[in-house]
């Protein structure tokens, strides 16, 4: 997207003199906002510009920022000639511009010149030479650098006016490079908001060249012509062509060019700035010191291809960096350096010089320079095109780390990847693309070994680059790819980013934050995880556990599960063999309990249940990772083939049930008994207890006797946690047995007698769990059998 124009100035310089063009009436000109002032010659009507005549304007930055200003001629009816020149002022800088140097004749037509501050914190002091007053200028101060605005942006209402045939595909191609250079001459429906445009849409430009109509070939070419020529973009004012009697290829202004020793590069400056060549000299130690052996030797034994067959080249084979004011609509950190490669010719097999914006650092120099050895593989489609976009510049930005593994600026983009996990690898947008260098960045450090990217690129001169990618890397995606999407939380447990190189940023949430899985008083609650996942993408579900009353937790796996509701009365959810399931869906949970991390694979698992009564199963965290490794079939989605998974949590209390339970008998044998009982949870299941416990017995009528019971398997306890609705929700069940007779003395004779009954539930309904979890309650007459009265507590192991 362009860049909100953050404040404008307009103003005029001096009048200028046929016989002293030095003199200047300068009585009445004061320079404040909004003023014109006329550039005109003393015997009126149009301008005619002498040799002698050097138009000057002084530039300061005043605040201690950056910033990005952009200088325009404008006519007599406020329409700009041509696009405008950049210039970016370093924090404190002050810049004399030569106007003779930056913009062809026609731009002296005119009656002003307008002054934007497009980018930076910065505030500018402009001031004609001459002049006494000044006047600063400063970006909006709640403008935030490119930023997505909500609604139709100007890139998209390009896109659907292209599509509604209200625009000419000839004419948004010349509007997208006008936002790509931030050219004044964008119409305004069409600036600001949205997504910017490809830093790699000049090598489609390139490669549709041919096929425009010569007018626009004549209205495009200035953009693809290196910026030291007359016929180039950074010549301004070309509206009408070139400056009379100069070719395209012409040099013009200042413009001095240094060899790199080591290196097949020749770096260009703006001789009449001794900070460019500073910048210049170091760019060309950078070079020739680390950045072209490293990538030569990774990419052997594949090298730029020569310009020497091609017009407008440096005058020589070599190779061309230019340093230059561009400031490009692109997607960039705040504070992030631009620049650009441009191919010759075509999109691909192509040699390419590079444009770099003056306060570029060593780390975007090894970016420009990948870009320039990828143009020379003879690929099956376009550089930047669908095939190949995204691992141009992954891998691109990922030679920032291979060259410079301390620098870190390539760590500036990896939220590009990390904010929308859910989106493929592949997509390209002017963003994601550059933050998808976290790929190669993990595999380079897993294995130790960089050369894959080699392997790869070598691969895509007969593949696409994501099957290119998959040979090349160890077992492919559907090995490395759930690693990777774990890597990329880069929380506890798994800080893998940060341990091997101080990257802080981990995979965004859906909404942000994690869920509190509390209960706020209910007795239950669900969480349906929704998951809708394209190639080679992951979602994360982080559950925080911080309510003491969240007791029963399971989670149901509809992601490799086919899962269904089964019917009443124990409605649940059942997982069933999915159909659909692909090799590459994985599930994998990261599982905090008692401040410790654990790692779990989840992905052939229906279902997994935690007791959070009970200490080894007290769950405080949860992060279930959920991915899709497929890259083939590009159509395919992962999403539940049933219900979508579920995680569960209630209030129903799942490890030990402890209380009393009394039977008063009836009839002419009456049998008391009062039991004293805990119910334990067995083994991992949760619904299933063993009983320990002790009680007494006692008979009177017909027959007598006393004695004590012990508690033994014939006691039964079963609750029904995870049944989530229908008539045994919330419900449980139990009874009583006592397998061993216990003798009564009737009339003298000692008869056996089964005794059951001290403890049982009535029936046919389930008895309930009352409201908070953790109280079973209940007196009932049995017929037969009497009076029972039972009251059982759940309670936590400590």
């Amino acid at each position: 997207m362009l860049p909100r124009v953050r404040s404008v100035l307009f103003f005029q310089l001096p009048l200028l003199l046929l016989f002293a063009p030095s003199m200047f009436a300068t009585s009445e000109q004061t320079l404040v906002e909004g003023d014109v002032l006329n550039l005109r010659h003393q015997h009126g009507g149009r301008l005619v510009l002498l040799p002698a005549d050097d138009p000057i304007v002084q530039l300061q930055e005043v605040h201690g920022a950056d910033a990005v200003v952009r200088i325009t001629p404008i006519d007599a009816q406020g329409n700009p000639i041509g696009g405008g020149r950049l210039f970016v002022l370093n924090a404190s800088e002050k810049r004399v511009v030569r106007l003779r140097n930056h913009f062809a004749e026609d731009a002296f037509e005119g009656t002003k010149l307008r002054v934007e501050v497009l980018e930076g914190g910065g505030r500018i002091e402009v001031r004609s030479t001459e002049l006494e007053k000044s006047e600063p200028i400063q970006p909006d101060a709640n403008a935030v650098r490119r930023r997505v605005k909500k609604g139709v942006s100007g890139a998209e209402l390009l896109d659907l006016d292209e599509a509604s045939g209200k625009l000419s595909s000839e004419t948004a191609l010349l509007y997208r490079v006008y936002s790509l250079f931030q050219d004044a001459r964008l119409p305004a429906q069409y600036q600001g908001g949205g997504r910017p445009q490809d830093s790699l849409y000049m090598a489609e430009v390139n490669n549709r060249f041919r096929t425009l109509s010569p007018e626009m070939q004549a209205l495009v070419q200035p953009f693809l012509t290196p910026p030291i020529y007359a016929g180039s973009w950074a010549n301004a004012g070309l509206s009408k062509g070139p400056r009379a009697n100069a070719s395209r290829c012409d040099l013009f202004g200042a413009w001095v060019g240094l060899d790199t020793e080591n290196s097949p590069y020749t770096v260009w400056f703006d001789g009449n700035n001794s900070q460019d060549e500073t910048r210049a000299r170091q760019i060309i130690n950078a070079i020739d010191r680390e950045i072209y052996t490293n990538i030569a030797n990774l990419l052997s034994p594949h090298r730029p291809l020569s310009d020497g067959d091609e017009e407008c080249n440096g005058g020589d084979g070599r190779l061309d960096i230019f340093v230059s004011d561009i400031d490009l609509n692109l997607i960039v950190p705040e504070g992030g350096a631009i620049g650009v490669t441009q191919p010759y010719e075509g999109c691909k097999n192509t040699p390419a010089y590079i444009v770099l914006r003056r306060n570029a650092s060593d780390s975007s120099v090894a970016h420009e320079i990948f870009h320039g050895f990828q143009f020379s593989y003879d690929l099956q489609g376009c550089l930047g095109g669908e095939k190949y976009g995204w691992w141009t510049e992954a891998s691109a930005e990922w030679a920032e780390d291979f060259v410079y593994k301390e620098k870190n600026e390539e760590h500036s983009y990896a939220s590009f990847l990390l904010d929308r996990p859910e989106e493929q690898l592949d997509l390209k947008d002017g963003s994601h693309e550059y933050g998808a260098y976290l790929l190669p960045f993990f595999v380079h450090r897993k294995t130790g070994t960089p050369f894959f990217v080699g392997t790869a690129w070598k691969l895509c001169e007969i593949e696409p680059a994501l099957e290119a990618v998959n040979d090349a890397i160890p077992g492919g995606f559907k090995a490395i790819w759930p690693e990777f999407v774990r890597a990329a939380w880069n929380r506890k447990p798994d800080e893998r980013f940060q341990e091997w190189d101080n990257l802080d940023w981990g995979a965004r949430l859906p909404g942000g934050v994690p869920f509190d899985a509390a209960l706020g008083g209910r007795p239950d609650a669900k969480v349906e995880l929704q998951v809708d996942l394209p190639l080679l993408s992951a979602t994360y579900k982080h559950f925080k556990f911080t309510d003491d009353g969240a007791r029963t937790v399971v989670f149901w796996n509809g992601v490799t599960s086919k899962l269904e509701e089964t019917a009443e009365p124990l409605t649940t959810y059942q997982p069933l063999p999915a159909s659909q399931t692909k090799p590459g869906d994985h599930v994998w949970a990261f599982i905090k309990i008692g401040g410790q991390w654990k790692e779990d694979d989840w992905t052939e698992r229906p279902s997994v249940t935690f007791c959070r009564d009970q200490t080894s199963q007290r769950i405080e965290e949860l992060v279930i990772i959920i991915s899709n490794a497929e890259f083939m079939d590009r159509d395919r989605r992962l999403r539940p083939e049933g219900l979508p998974p579920v995680l569960w949590v209630s209030n129903m209390g799942c490890y030990q049930w402890k209380g009393s339970s009394s039977k008063t008998g009836t009839g002419d044998l009456k049998i008391d008994c009062q039991l004293d009982l805990t119910f334990t949870r067995a083994g991992d299941g949760i619904g299933g207890y063993e009983a320990t416990g002790s009680g007494t017995w006692r008979a009177s009528g017909n027959c007598s006797g006393e004695g004590t019971l012990s508690i033994g398997p014939g006691t039964s306890l079963s609750t029904y946690n995870l049944v989530t609705g229908g008539r045994a929700h919330r419900g449980y069940n139990g009874g009583f047995f006592n397998p061993v007779p216990v003798f009564v003395n009737c009339s003298g004779v000692m008869t056996p007698l089964p005794l059951g009954g001290c403890f049982g539930v009535p029936g046919p309904d389930l008895p309930l769990v009352d409201r908070s979890g953790t109280i079973m309650e209940k007196s009932f007459t049995a017929p037969g059998f009497g009076t029972i009265s039972y009251r059982l507590t759940s309670t936590p192991q400590p």
